[in-house]
């Protein structure tokens, strides 16, 4: 398997990621909402569910703008 990127935007009307290899293997969208670092969580892990996990494997952290979001073990 080749390298697994992920980006995310964490923007004020909606949080988008995707994961791509060379190909897009999983994206999601969602309205910020008023808790805009819990939605990206959520955005997160559906990338990461919709990588099959394989992208779990390579990630230690994620970068947004402003903020960042732990990965967790």
């Amino acid at each position: 398997m080749g390298k697994i990127f992920v980006g995310i935007d964490l923007g004020s009307t909606t949080v988008k990621a995707v994961a791509v290899n060379g190909k897009v293997i999983a994206s999601a969208i969602k309205p910020t909402g008023a808790n805009p670092r819990k939605t990206g969580e959520v955005v997160l892990e559906q990338v990461l569910a919709g990588s099959r996990g394989d992208a779990r494997k390579l990630l230690q952290r994620v970068t947004g703008g402003y903020h960042f979001l732990p990965m967790k073990s």
